[in-house]
């Protein structure tokens, strides 16, 4: 049955759901249905995911049958991610898993969703990811990347969203960097260009959060070094 139904899972079709669970009932437990959640969510791929626009109707019928929700780090990692999964789902399953998975596991699932948020909005599922335990903190250190310098709205918007659950500033990350020091490489000689306005938001939020900044600068902003 969980093999059948990832079939059918990338099919999306809830028909034959519907007719085989009859006959699968008597043997399906809780934790072989959420196993089934498992098993479609990992054979899509992130790809097929993004593009699957019945999958919430396949996990909710799993789920209204019984499944509890428990799923792999992996798992979720998918859940995560796909933007075709209604954000209540998103947060049945991640509620149902606050317990299993680490504080560290919440953290790489939130830097994880940073990378799709900044091509995709995802805002509530960032929050529901804070919510479940992930770090603020090193959400707001990995955020400074000159890789997404065309994006600094977006930057700006999130950085809002860590700061207010508690991000530190201040605080160093796995390598030893403070986000002054991230924030820095995005300007030449480490000073914000008066000509960058999104660069110049972000500075006034992480200065009003405590980060000494340094005086702008009339320098172009050219956002080319980058953290190993």
């Amino acid at each position: 049955m969980i093999h059948t139904t990832a079939i059918l899972g990338q099919e999306w079709n809830i028909q034959i759901l519907e007719l085989l669970w009859p006959a699968a009932q008597p043997y399906m437990t809780p934790d072989l249905l959420s196993a089934a959640i498992t098993e479609i969510l990992r054979s899509t791929g992130y790809s097929q995911l993004r593009t699957a626009p019945n999958l919430s109707r396949v996990v909710q019928f799993f789920l209204d049958k019984g499944a509890n929700g428990l799923l792999s780090e992996a798992s979720m990692m998918y859940a995560t991610c796909c933007s075709s999964l209604s954000v209540g789902l998103f947060r049945q399953l991640a509620h149902a898993n606050k317990n299993r998975l680490r504080k560290d596991d919440w953290t790489l699932l939130l830097l994880r969703a940073q990378d799709r948020w900044v091509l995709e909005s995802s805002m509530d599922r960032l929050e529901i990811l804070l919510d479940m335990g992930a770090d603020p903190s090193a959400g707001l250190s990995y955020l400074f990347d000159p890789g997404w310098h065309r994006r600094l709205e977006k930057v700006l918007e999130l950085a809002r969203l860590l700061l207010k659950h508690g991000a530190d500033p201040n605080e160093k990350d796995g390598k030893g960097f403070e986000v002054i020091q991230r924030f820095a490489v995005l300007c030449p000689g480490g000073r914000v260009p008066r000509n960058d306005v999104s660069l110049q938001a972000l500075a006034d939020l992480l200065s009003s959060n405590g980060v000494q900044i340094p005086e702008p600068s009339q320098e172009v902003c050219k956002h080319t070094q980058t953290f190993d």
